[in-house]
């Protein structure tokens, strides 16, 4: 489907409508060379769609202790949110967790073995502590700064940067596609006139059916997750190769 969809973006773009029945997608005849292009096309969007994820902790000589200071710091900040214009229902709370912790490998020895009569100090018990995290949506990024005084002033409460994406990317990508096609037909435009040739039409394309790891949007989430944006914009990116017909003028 996105193939098609690519293919009729590209006629569009490339050839007008009257031409199509003599520039559409077709075989190179005797004469002609086929020149393949890749490119990538990209086009920036405010988000409308941003999480922030905030955790906090707590501590205590019990677990329970660690578990109900968590808790009671993270009512503490959902009502400071709520009182700085948050939405009540655009707030997760998670369950309030200890940390892992790993044990490793104990060391045994033989029970005939004597061992030396030791004597060492006890530390003193460590004070126990449990976390948790709550999700903040927001659907305009001007509110951002708002959240981020909130957190602030509650001193022990961190954040992630905000993860950017989109409620609908349709007309994103389709600009992007159209971007990818656009820088695709100049390049050809380049060589051809370089070679004495015009861009007669085009043989084959292809929009890099990718899996999620290779798709340049999934990358960019990921990004997004550890670095933000600056302008609190996404950036949706599309690549597409075309083996273009150049033929004499």
């Amino acid at each position: 489907m996105k193939v098609r969809i690519a293919a009729a973006m590209l006629t569009a773009v490339f050839f007008p409508p009257h031409a199509l029945a003599q520039n559409g997608v077709r075989a190179a005849a005797i004469g002609e060379t086929v020149f393949h292009i890749a490119a990538e096309g990209r086009t920036r969007t405010r988000a409308d769609d941003i999480t922030l994820i905030v955790s906090v902790t707590g501590s205590g000589d019990t677990a329970e202790a660690s578990r109900r200071a968590a808790a009671a710091k993270l009512e503490t900040l959902t009502k400071a949110l709520v009182a700085a214009g948050v939405d009540r229902g655009s707030i997760t709370v998670s369950n309030v967790r200890q940390p892992f912790g790993f044990v490793g490998n104990e060391a045994y020895v033989s029970e005939n073995v004597e061992l030396p009569n030791v004597t060492m100090d006890v530390p003193a018990p460590r004070a126990k502590r449990s976390s948790a995290m709550l999700q903040i949506k927001l659907s305009d990024p001007a509110r951002i700064e708002a959240v981020r005084a909130v957190l602030d002033s509650q001193g022990e409460a961190m954040s992630l940067p905000p993860l950017l994406s989109l409620k609908n990317d349709s007309t994103a990508r389709r600009a992007a596609a159209t971007d990818a096609l656009a820088r695709a037909r100049a390049e050809a435009d380049i060589y051809a006139s370089a070679l004495g040739l015009r861009v007669a039409g085009i043989a084959q394309l292809s929009n890099f059916a990718s899996n999620p790891g290779e798709d340049p949007n999934y990358i960019q989430t990921m990004l997004a997750m550890q670095m933000g944006d600056p302008d609190n914009e996404v950036v949706t990116r599309a690549r597409v190769t075309v083996d273009f017909i150049l033929a004499p003028r």
